[in-house]
C-alpha cells in the first residue's frame, strides 16, 4: 500500500492536525479543542519523495 503525499498534506489538517512547515521536516501535530494532544507525525519535504509506502508508512500509523 502507498499513500502520496498530497493526500497526507491534504488529509491530516481534516483530521485535527496542525501543519508546521517551518522546520527541516513538515510537522503535523493533533490538537483537540485548541491544545496539542501529543501525537505527531512528519514528512519531508524533498520533492523526490512522491509516495509514502512501506516502513515509512508503517511508522507514521504507529505515531498517530
Amino acid at each position: 500500500m502507498k499513500v502520496t503525499r498530497i493526500e497526507i498534506e491534504k488529509n491530516l489538517p481534516k483530521k485535527g492536525f496542525r501543519k508546521d512547515s517551518s522546520r527541516h521536516h513538515i510537522y503535523f501535530y493533533h490538537e483537540y479543542k485548541g491544545q496539542e494532544t501529543g501525537a505527531y507525525t512528519f514528512i519531508s519535504h524533498s520533492v523526490k519523495q512522491k509516495d509514502v509506502k512501506g516502513d515509512l508508512l508503517l511508522s507514521m500509523r504507529k505515531q498517530l
